[in-house]
């Protein structure tokens, strides 16, 4: 599974517009998840500043998809600005 790195997004935003970001949340209340630094896996963060941010809501809801698969879990794709 590949993931967009923060810096890897080419799209361009017309001046004055924020950029909107992605995370993704096990179930509706549950953890954030973010990666590992080290090793690249998901992993449960307990805050939002450590979830992995994604750029588009294509790309998160793909990789919600795969990894709720995976896990067996719903995971939850929540917009943040």
């Amino acid at each position: 599974m590949t993931f967009l790195a923060p810096t890897g997004d080419r799209r361009r935003l017309r001046p004055g517009l924020a950029q909107e970001r992605y995370v993704l949340r096990l179930e509706e209340a549950g953890p954030f998840l973010g990666l590992d630094a080290a090793d690249q896996r998901v992993h449960e963060v307990s805050d939002l500043g450590s979830a992995f941010q994604f750029h588009t809501h294509q790309r998160a809801l793909l990789v919600a998809r795969e990894l709720g698969g995976l896990v067996r879990r719903r995971i939850s794709v929540i917009k943040i600005l």
